[in-house]
């Protein structure tokens, strides 16, 4: 009996420790080459083992296509979890984007260099 009771505590302590084990096996590069086997190549992918986490970041044209990109890499990723940080800009919208970084304006603006004087009257240009 005793023997029979050492044997299922042995098998409750392993089975615990294992359990408990984290995955230390890297889950990037598959994640990475399943996204590239599915036309995907703009998606970056990043690990934190100690968190558990993969994070999947880049910028693709539809909320589909972002759908898809976290589809394939929960596929691959194991049993981390996903963090999906993909952003979505709309075919046509790049243009935009880059007026609005660079500063450029589509609007144009007249700006009256006179000054008022002491009665309000604008009347000298600087």
């Amino acid at each position: 009996m005793k023997l029979l009771a050492t044997a299922v505590l042995l098998a409750l302590v392993l089975l615990t420790v294992a359990c408990s084990h984290r995955d230390n096996v890297s889950y990037q590069d598959s994640v990475e080459k399943a996204l590239q086997q599915s036309e995907l190549p703009d998606v970056t992918v990043s690990e934190d083992q100690d968190k558990n986490t993969i994070t999947l970041g880049g910028t693709l044209h539809s909320d589909e296509t972002k759908s898809k990109a976290a589809e394939i890499a929960k596929a691959a990723a194991g049993t981390r979890i996903m963090a999906n940080e993909i952003s979505v800009q709309p075919v046509g919208s790049e243009s935009q984007a880059k007026d609005v970084a660079s500063g450029q304006t589509t609007h144009q603006f007249h700006i009256d260099e006179r000054l008022p004087d002491s009665h309000g009257k604008r009347s000298q240009r600087y």
